[in-house]
């Protein structure tokens, strides 16, 4: 386990995300994630608006 550990913090990602077989990026999607904790819960809805937009 302690490899495993190393391995992640290598990549800079949680065990979690290790493991998210969808995730194609998950260095990326890592610091999207950081950047969208500090938003307010309007910016957060605009986002999400636009993730939806993109997706469809």
């Amino acid at each position: 386990m302690t490899q495993f550990f190393a391995i992640c913090d290598y990549l800079g990602v949680s065990p979690s995300v290790y493991f998210d077989f969808d995730n194609h990026d998950p260095k990326k999607s890592k610091a999207t994630n950081d950047k969208l904790r500090g938003l307010t819960s309007e910016q957060l809805s605009i986002i999400s608006s636009i993730i939806d937009q993109m997706k469809s």
